[in-house]
C-alpha cells in the first residue's frame, strides 16, 4: 500500500511526469485519436488530434529507475468556411531518474525536459494551440516543445495506523525560448512550484480509500521584445478522492476531482476572467472476462467554468479493453464517445454557444520483460 501510494505521489508530483514505473524493463507505443465537432454557433467547426506515443523505462539496480516519454502529434482545426490549420511533429522528450530511499520510505526524482519538439509556431498555428491547449477539452497533446527545463521532485511516504500517508513535492524550471516565427520575442516561463498530500486506506474487505490535495504557485512569466508584457499565473488547488470496492472478481472503481485556478496578474494588474473551475468524476467496473482479457466501461463528465461567462460541460462513455497477448505483450483498445456543450465570453456580447459531440479511439500496445 505505501509502494502504491508513493508512486501515485511521484506521477503528480513531477510536472513532466507522464510514464508508468514499473518493477521491470517496460516500453510502448501505440496510436490516439480524439475529435470534438461543434455544430453551432462557433467559426470553429471541429478540433481533432492524432498521437503516436513512445515510452520506455527500465530499473537499474534495486533502487534506480530511469524512464523515457515522447509523442508525434498532428492536430487539426476545421473551420465553417472549409479552411483548415494544422501542427504536426514530435514534441518535447521527459527523461525522468527516480532512486527509492529505504523500504519504500521515501523516492526522489529529476526529470529533464528535452526540447525535441517544436517551440517556435506562427499566429495561426497560436490559434490551434489555444483551442486545444485548455483544460476542458482533454486533448493528449496540449504543448508541442518548449525549452530545455528540469524538474525536482521528492516523495515522502509512511504508514501510520490504518493510514498510509505521502507528502510529495517538486519544483520546476524551464529556460527562455522564442515561442512566435513572426516576433523576435524572448519568452521566460516563471519557476512553478508544487506540493502534494496523498492518503490511502483500506476499509473492510475488498475495498481501499484514496484523497489528495494538491496546491501549485508559480513566478512571473515574462515575454520581451515587440509586446513585452509580465505575467503571474494565479495558485491551482487540486482535491480529489477515491474509492475501489471489489465485487467479486470484478472491481468498481469511484473517484473525482475538482480543480481551481485563481486570477492571474498581467503586468501588476488583475485578470479576474483568468480564473477557473473544473469538476470531473468517474464510475468505472473492472471486469476479468477471462485470465488473458479484462475489459472496463466506464462513465466520466467534466464540468467547467472559467471567468463570469464561460462554462461547458462534457459527458462521456468509454469501453477500454486490456488482453495479454503473451506474458510479456499487452494490447490496450479503447473507444469513446462523448457529448455536451460549451459558451465562451465575448467582449461585450452575449457568449457564443455551441453543442459539442466528441470521439476517441486508441490502441496502445506494451511490452515488458
Amino acid at each position: 500500500m505505501i509502494r502504491a501510494l508513493a508512486i501515485s505521489l511521484l506521477l503528480a508530483a513531477p510536472l513532466s511526469a507522464q510514464s508508468p514505473i514499473y518493477p521491470e524493463p517496460n516500453g510502448g507505443s501505440g496510436l490516439q485519436f480524439r475529435s470534438f465537432h461543434f455544430n453551432s454557433g462557433f467559426d470553429l467547426q471541429s478540433a481533432s488530434q492524432v498521437v503516436v506515443p513512445v515510452f520506455a523505462g527500465t530499473p537499474i539496480g534495486r533502487s534506480f529507475f530511469v524512464d523515457l516519454t515522447t509523442n508525434y502529434a498532428t492536430t487539426t482545426l476545421r473551420w465553417l468556411d472549409g479552411s483548415k490549420t494544422s501542427l504536426s511533429g514530435p514534441t518535447d522528450t521527459q527523461l525522468r531518474l527516480s532512486y527509492t530511499l529505504g523500504r519504500d520510505l521515501a523516492v526522489i526524482s529529476t526529470s529533464v525536459n528535452l526540447p525535441t519538439g517544436r517551440s517556435s509556431i506562427s499566429n495561426q498555428e497560436l490559434s490551434l494551440l489555444r483551442s486545444t491547449a485548455q483544460d476542458f477539452l482533454p486533448f493528449d497533446v496540449s504543448n508541442y516543445g518548449t525549452s530545455f527545463g528540469v524538474t525536482g521532485g521528492l516523495v515522502v511516504a509512511q504508514r501510520v495506523g490504518d493510514w498510509s500517508l505521502g507528502l510529495a513535492g517538486s519544483v520546476r524550471y524551464v529556460g527562455t525560448y522564442e515561442p512566435f516565427n513572426d516576433f523576435a520575442e524572448d519568452f521566460s516561463p516563471g519557476v512553478e512550484s508544487r506540493i502534494r498530500l496523498g492518503l490511502l486506506r483500506p476499509i473492510g474487505d475488498g475495498t481501499t480509500v484514496t484523497a489528495g490535495f494538491t496546491f501549485s504557485t508559480f513566478g512571473t512569466d515574462k515575454l520581451k521584445g515587440i509586446n513585452s508584457f509580465d505575467y503571474q499565473s494565479g495558485n491551482r488547488y487540486v482535491g480529489e478522492v477515491g474509492v475501489s470496492h471489489l465485487l467479486g472478481r470484478s472491481t468498481l472503481q469511484l473517484s473525482g476531482w475538482t480543480y481551481f485556478r485563481a486570477a492571474g496578474l498581467s503586468n501588476n494588474v488583475g485578470v479576474p476572467g483568468a480564473k477557473e473551475n473544473l469538476h470531473y468524476g468517474r464510475a468505472a467496473i473492472v471486469i476479468p472476462v477471462t485470465d488473458r482479457l479484462q475489459i472496463d466501461p466506464s462513465f466520466e463528465t467534466r464540468i467547467w467554468v472559467a471567468g463570469d461567462d464561460s462554462d461547458g460541460q462534457l459527458y462521456g462513455i468509454k469501453i477500454r479493453a486490456r488482453y495479454s497477448v503473451s506474458p510479456n505483450l499487452t494490447l490496450a483498445p479503447s473507444v469513446r464517445v462523448d457529448r455536451g456543450n460549451i459558451a465562451l465570453a465575448e467582449s461585450g456580447a452575449l457568449p457564443l454557444t455551441s453543442s459539442i459531440a466528441g470521439f476517441g479511439a486508441a490502441l496502445l500496445l506494451r511490452y515488458s520483460r
